[in-house]
């Protein structure tokens, strides 16, 4: 398997291929978050043409932070990989964001520059 590393990337051996999850697959019980530098970008189906759901003018103002997402799923258009995700106002280590309300929508699952539009964090809190 091809991993993503802080520089670059490697590849490592599994004994067991079943103990491995994709990206995005693995943001599913995770601390999942966007990226830093996330466009805000969500749309209302898969598809780089789909409307735009928009964000209120709260939302646009932490897009240089990593925003916590639940990750709903995934599915495939062409060759380009959608994830589902829904921005939650309320983290696992008792951050909250105040009045804001969660919202949901699709967003590529990578960025023109290949890596990845979101993430988790493998540590907790």
């Amino acid at each position: 398997f091809r991993i993503r590393l802080a520089n670059g990337s490697a590849w490592i051996r599994r004994t067991n291929p079943t103990e491995f999850l994709p990206y995005p697959d693995m943001l599913r019980e995770k601390l999942a978050h966007t990226l830093p530098e996330w466009n805000g970008i969500l749309r209302e189906t898969p598809n780089a043409a789909a409307k735009i759901t928009s964000l209120t003018a709260g939302w646009h103002e932490l897009l240089d932070r990593q925003l916590r997402v639940d990750y709903l799923g995934s599915r495939r258009v062409g060759k380009d990989l959608w994830i589902h995700v829904r921005l939650l106002t309320e983290g696992p280590c008792g951050q909250k964001l105040e009045r804001m309300t969660p919202i949901a929508g699709w967003i590529p699952a990578y960025r023109p520059n290949r890596s990845p539009s979101a993430w988790f964090s493998s540590r907790g809190c």
